[in-house]
């Protein structure tokens, strides 16, 4: 807020004129502390709008796709979360932005409030709607044969092993849309947190298929139900107790200290409970770092249906870092070395045939459904 002094100056006449002493605060925290700003439904008003005028107490604050600035500071900066869907100007590393920017645009965005949470995926589908309509997203499905920048419930299918690596980093937890599939955050209450960095990123799993059954046939909309089948490593374990996002877990013959392990409802009853936390199974979807200090292995939790073969439910997602990797840079690794390293840290499971679709030539690796 400005605060008012007087001043006099002598040599410019001035005595006890108001002066207005503004504070360092920013501009964007400023209208991101406003009340209007706090709701899911203006979050995509705001990245859309071609201008927008806000009327604060003290001054007006201008934003356009090139610029946010105000009385009090005219040339602040840009609004990038705008600015860089607008640009049409393709680079090599607009994927990598792709990713970085929508995982900004989902974690401001469930931060929000919503009156009601049914509301999740159908608030933020104009912002969606606009995105597979740019320039950039026409290059990136270029880049990828047979594929566009399809969207799932809230997964873009062009980087959909990388999407599903999303947990609820704050807020209350529970079950906001029951329609959606457990592998989307439109599922979920919370604050989500997509996985920040694909510079390095090397995939150990890959999406078979993917699909949404959209209601009223927009894709962008809500959701009754979805389906992912994917292909990749698989380890049971145990887990034995939970400590703050840490875990302890036993698997084929070693006892894993994971670093973040995070169940989309909080403490697992299951920590409690030796025969049912024996049925969880980690699924190893990517790799990631340049060897510097640290190397990390990532996936989701999984629990089966007991419903159809090879059929499972997220309810969770995992993290290992590891400084005692031996690797380098893990960008040229060849995917069978990947599951070797996997092998070594985490233990490949033999599982029943009643808890995969396919098998891979790759001993523990499988091809399983995710609803």
């Amino acid at each position: 807020m400005p605060v008012e002094v007087p001043l006099s100056l002598r040599e410019f006449g001035w005595k006890n004129d108001q002066l207005t002493i503004w504070h360092g605060q920013s501009i964007r925290n400023v209208l991101d502390g406003t009340p209007l700003s706090s709701r899911a439904w203006t979050v995509q008003e705001r990245l859309l709008a071609p201008r927008t005028l806000h009327f604060l107490r003290n001054q007006v604050i201008w934003e356009c796709y090139d610029l946010l600035a105000s009385e009090s500071d005219p040339e602040a900066g840009h609004l990038w979360e705008r600015s860089f869907w607008a640009d049409n100007i393709v680079t090599s590393d607009q994927e990598l932005l792709w990713h970085t920017k929508w995982r900004e645009v989902v974690a401001v965005f469930t931060q929000a409030d919503l009156t009601y949470q049914s509301d999740k995926l159908i608030a933020i589908s104009g912002i969606a709607k606009y995105i597979s309509s740019t320039e950039i997203a026409k290059h990136i499905a270029s880049l990828w044969p047979g594929n566009t920048p399809r969207y799932y419930a809230g997964i873009w299918g062009h980087c959909a092993e990388v999407s599903l690596l999303w947990y609820i980093s704050g807020g209350t937890r529970g079950i906001a849309d029951e329609r959606a599939p457990t592998w989307s955050w439109g599922r979920r209450k919370g604050e989500v947190e997509c996985y920040a960095s694909m510079g390095h990123i090397q995939l150990l799993a890959s999406v078979v298929e993917i699909k949404a059954d959209s209601i009223g046939g927009d894709e962008f909309g809500p959701v009754d139900g979805g389906v992912i089948r994917i292909r990749g490593p698989i380890s049971r374990v145990t887990l034995r107790f939970a400590e703050g996002n840490g875990a302890v877990v036993e698997g084929t013959g070693s006892r894993l200290r994971l670093r973040d392990w995070e169940f989309d409802d909080g403490a697992p009853l299951v920590a409690h409970d030796t025969n049912a936390s024996a049925g969880l199974l980690l699924l190893g979807i990517a790799m990631d770092g340049d060897g510097d200090p640290f190397v990390t292995l990532q996936g989701l939790i999984l629990v089966p249906t007991g419903q159809q073969r090879g059929e499972y439910v997220r309810v969770g997602y995992w993290m290992m870092e590891d400084s005692d990797h031996g690797l380098g840079d893990v960008d040229n690794m060849p995917q069978e070395a990947r599951y070797g390293y996997f092998a070594d840290k985490i233990g490949l499971s033999t599982l029943e045939k009643s808890h995969f679709e396919e098998d891979g030539e790759e001993k523990g690796v499988y091809t399983i459904t995710i609803i």
